[in-house]
């Protein structure tokens, strides 16, 4: 049997461990989507992009993590980067919701101000928008993005550790 701290020592397995917990937040987001009918804010799909570039990167460090120590280390520190932009994403998401900050403009469903009438139906019509100040789903009280920071800053802390882990 494994024990839980050779997980925590062994830089290859925290990056298996990366990416299974991210394949597994992609999965459920795009779950939630296609499945469940939750149709995501634009601010939604941006947390969704350090997933489709973390992803890749993790995959890419396990195909080379015995090439080269210097690029692994170097991968590591993208992979890293890439999910605190993720918790970055996940906290300003989480902060429209609450109010504490507007969101981009376009976030809103409000209509178009000045614009005609025929204008404002075509916008109605033809334009699916979501509001990002009303979250989807909460559970216990908390929003998906808000448990999306919270599963950047797990990703981002295995990734880091598994860096500092890698100096063999």
């Amino acid at each position: 049997m494994i024990a839980m701290t050779d997980w925590l020592y062994s830089p290859k397995k925290l990056l298996i461990l990366t990416l299974l917990i991210a394949t597994a937040v992609i999965g459920s987001a795009l779950g939630s989507q296609y499945i469940g009918g939750l149709e995501p804010c634009k601010l939604c799909h941006w947390q969704r992009y350090p997933y489709y570039v973390g992803i890749p990167l993790v995959l890419a460090t396990l195909v080379v993590f015995d090439a080269s120590i210097v690029f692994r280390r170097l991968l590591l520190l993208a992979i890293t980067a890439t999910f605190l932009i993720g918790i970055g994403l996940g906290l300003y998401h989480v902060g429209v919701e609450q109010g504490w900050w507007p969101g981009p403009a376009s976030c809103s469903s409000s209509a178009t101000l000045g614009a005609s009438l025929d204008e404002q139906i075509n916008n109605l019509m033809n334009t699916a928008r979501v509001d990002c100040r009303k979250p989807a789903f909460l559970l216990f009280g908390i929003s998906m993005a808000g448990y999306n920071a919270l599963a950047s800053l797990v990703l981002a802390a295995l990734s880091f550790r598994a860096r500092s882990k890698s100096r063999d």
